[in-house]
């Protein structure tokens, strides 16, 4: 009895909630500013989500690393000078669309800071991390 004060009460054990970082419903690489907000979005919350769980999730910042990598490089394509092969130049953007598309690249790019500092190094996310940012 002496050990069982001594030891405290019981902790519960800790909830895990799920984070989805595939979608089979969203495309993957962005064809509108639509697209390319909601996908942000749903990764950048699900990636908030998996971090915030690292103790519980084995790798998860090498996960984070990945889908960050991942919606950076694939899922917003880069611009092209022809509007039309590219959604960027195709039609006018709202300012506030732009603000939207601009904060969630940012919040994307700290995750990826975030999860990459956790990570072992090595010479290729070095290179990887100087690239993007």
């Amino acid at each position: 009895e002496i050990v069982r004060h001594l030891m405290g009460s019981t902790r519960p054990d800790p909830i895990l909630i799920p984070a989805v970082l595939t979608d089979e419903s969203m495309p993957s690489v962005a064809t509108d500013f639509q697209t390319a907000s909601s996908s942000l979005q749903r990764l950048c919350d699900a990636c908030s989500l998996l971090l915030q769980q690292r103790r519980l999730v084995k790798n998860a910042p090498a996960f984070v690393a990945s889908a960050a990598q991942y919606s950076l490089t694939v899922s917003l394509p880069m611009p092209d000078l022809d509007p039309k092969y590219c959604f960027w130049r195709k039609s006018p953007m709202r300012r506030e669309t732009q603000n939207n598309l601009l904060f969630l690249i940012r919040r994307m790019c700290r995750i990826y800071s975030a999860a990459t500092t956790r990570v072992q190094q090595s010479r290729g996310l070095i290179a990887i991390r100087s690239i993007a940012f």
